[in-house]
């Protein structure tokens, strides 16, 4: 038989009138005689022997079972916010907005961009560039996320479901080495891989690069834009400004004149829309981290 059973509707009804219209503390107390009301004990046998309890225990077990819930709802109720301070509460405000978060990204990396290609020796520097680039990228990420007062590991998706991002990655990466070796050594009849490409290029492009781009446009500008507009348009956008933030780098290296430049373009447009589904899909930036870090490799070691 059950131990519980319910109130009178009418009851029920009428402590929830009463209930709205009070204040706060006299709320929560109105509430929780109506929800405690619902609850009434039941004798749970005639004989009282449940278990090998004595008679009268399944009212005693009623009335502490009573006790537990007036507890539990008094502390659920009493930490919810009050009416007054849920009117007057204030929508939140970003530390800046979305639009120039990007410009200030752009200006830095076209002035790097600028920096890099006027100076021959920042090229063949091993931690020059890198650190240039994990701090054009990635500071302002942290800036703004830490004026919200967001965790970083978590928002970034770097601290959940780690593992599972970690096994895509290793299993995409791998794909993404063999297709490019293969097509390489198709195009060019030579089976023949250099991955003696210098420490610069390890620590930058390979490892550094993929960090702090996956960190800015999967990790933060395509779910900033998710919460606005939806998974599908966001994932669009984010790929339409990873693509723009590349072009000031091209030009200055007149890539952009080259018969490859919509190759390129298409290249990198795709592979930007692939690692936002990548990054829903596994929820988790490791696996577009290790992905691009497979790609930026591909390139040096089996270029197509």
């Amino acid at each position: 038989m059950p131990v519980f059973q319910l109130a009178p509707a009418s009851k029920l009804t009428d402590g929830v009138e009463t209930a709205l219209l009070g204040e706060t503390p006299q709320l929560v107390l109105k509430l929780e005689q109506v929800v405690i009301a619902m609850l009434v004990p039941h004798e749970l046998a005639e004989d009282g022997l449940v278990g090998g309890c004595r008679r009268g225990s399944g009212t005693r077990r009623g009335r502490r079972a009573q006790e537990t819930l007036a507890g539990t709802i008094h502390s659920l109720l009493m930490d919810a916010p009050s009416a007054t301070e849920a009117r007057s509460r204030k929508p939140r405000r970003e530390p800046w907005p979305l639009w120039l978060h990007y410009a200030v990204l752009l200006a830095l990396q076209s002035a790097y961009a600028w920096i890099y290609v006027r100076s021959p020796w920042l090229r063949t520097a091993i931690l020059v560039p890198p650190t240039l680039r994990l701090a054009i990228w990635t500071l302002p990420v942290l800036a703004f996320l830490a004026l919200e007062r967001r965790p970083v590991l978590k928002y970034l998706k770097l601290r959940d479901h780690a593992l599972r991002g970690l096994a895509w990655g290793a299993a995409v990466g791998t794909l993404v080495l063999a297709g490019n070796a293969a097509a390489h050594c198709v195009l060019t009849g030579s089976w023949q891989l250099d991955f003696d490409i210098g420490l610069s290029r390890w620590l930058g492009p390979v490892a550094l690069v993929g960090l702090s781009e996956e960190v800015a446009f999967r990790g933060f500008f395509l779910q900033e834009f998710a919460e606005r507009m939806g998974f599908g348009r966001a994932n669009i956008l984010q790929a339409i400004l990873f693509l723009l933030i590349h072009l000031p780098g091209w030009t200055l290296m007149g890539q952009l004149h080259s018969r490859a430049a919509l190759q390129l373009a298409g290249s990198v447009l795709l592979f930007a829309l692939f690692t936002g589904w990548l990054l829903r899909r596994t929820r988790s930036l490791w696996a577009c981290m290790i992905v691009h870090s497979c790609n930026n490799l591909a390139s040096f070691v089996a270029p197509v």
